[in-house]
């Protein structure tokens, strides 16, 4: 059993996420040549897809240069969401639903048992009880991992998405969304405290493999190994089926996104521009991910390979004045 917080986890780092230490690889050398990218083209417009993961390192960088060069021909780029764009709406939501309004706190919500595991958690790395007492359990099982792979070296900032949002600003790129916040972090605002309390029970388990799990997740992604992303959700679909309230999760967290996913890239696909797409990788794959809805929707799509060239310098290009979205209202 992988178990729940192990792909909450995951789609915290590839889909809004972490790879399970005992899960087989393919062998890299039958995969070198592949990208975790897609060419999607209909007859008068281009998508590109790119499958991300949300923290990384800055060695990573540049990608390859079929990546890069992909997004120097692109007219624009689309994100899940433009996390800049909607850093207050996101912190006023995280505000309203992730933090336990005054008189309730979150030892009213979780065993005492969970509270004693977690106070040993915290102190290991340096965090006490009250500095997190507030926080609703989803988003302390959200929170820490990352707080720790931070000091693993592994930080957001230097995650896929963060990179191509600067060189985004810094060509002038238009800068698309695919989905709503809420689309993407509304789902948690709904989970019971038993499953937020298995979360974190679980978190106490997987604790000291963060940097193994993101590494091996890197290298996966690298080689285009989708079939390791695809089976992490498989066995996830197949361990929550018996649990009614975590089936509904799993489905909409990945199945129901990628549904309104597709419509941004269906749309893109209608026109006569080129697009840069990048969403978590576990978007990417399966019978339901964006590559595969791509094909049954009749459209031409190519999962690129690559070049094993290093990328040329980033063209010139005017400003452009940003195209308008609407703003999202927080409830």
């Amino acid at each position: 059993m992988r178990g729940f917080f192990n792909f909450f986890r995951m789609l915290a780092l590839v889909s809004i996420i972490i790879l399970v230490p005992n899960l087989q690889a393919d062998d890299p050398t039958s995969l070198k040549e592949k990208l975790f990218f897609w060419k999607v083209t209909s007859p008068t417009s281009t998508v590109y897809l790119l499958g991300s993961i949300h923290v990384g390192r800055p060695e990573w960088y540049p990608l390859d240069a079929t990546i890069e060069n992909a997004f120097k021909i692109s007219d624009d780029v689309t994100f899940e969401i433009a996390v800049e764009r909607r850093a207050m709406q996101l912190l006023a939501l995280m505000q309203m639903h992730g933090i336990y309004q005054p008189g309730d706190s979150l030892d009213k919500h979780i065993s005492k048992e969970t509270v004693e595991k977690l106070d040993a958690f915290l102190k290991k790395n340096e965090i006490t009880l009250p500095q997190v007492s507030q926080m609703k359990p989803w988003y302390i099982s959200m929170y820490l991992p990352l707080l720790v792979e931070a000091k693993n070296g592994y930080k957001a900032e230097q995650g896929i998405d963060y990179y191509f949002t600067l060189k985004a600003k810094r060509l002038h790129k238009p800068i698309g969304e695919l989905e709503e916040v809420m689309d993407q972090i509304g789902i948690m605002f709904k989970l019971s405290d038993r499953l937020q309390q298995k979360m974190l029970l679980e978190m106490f388990d997987e604790a000291g493999k963060e940097e193994y799990e993101v590494s091996t997740l890197y290298e996966n992604w690298r080689v285009g190994d989708t079939k390791t992303f695809q089976q992490l959700h498989e066995d996830m679909v197949e361990e929550s089926k018996d649990d009614p309230e975590m089936k509904t999760f799993v489905h909409q967290f990945v199945t129901g996104r990628n549904q309104r996913m597709m419509k941004v890239v269906e749309k893109y696909l209608k026109d006569s521009h080129t697009h840069f797409v990048i969403a978590g990788s576990m978007h990417m794959v399966g019978p339901d991910g964006l590559v595969e809805l791509c094909r049954k929707k009749g459209y031409t799509v190519i999962q690129l390979t690559a070049s094993g060239q290093p990328a040329g310098p980033d063209p010139v290009r005017p400003k452009q004045k940003p195209a308008e979205t609407p703003e999202l209202v927080a409830p």
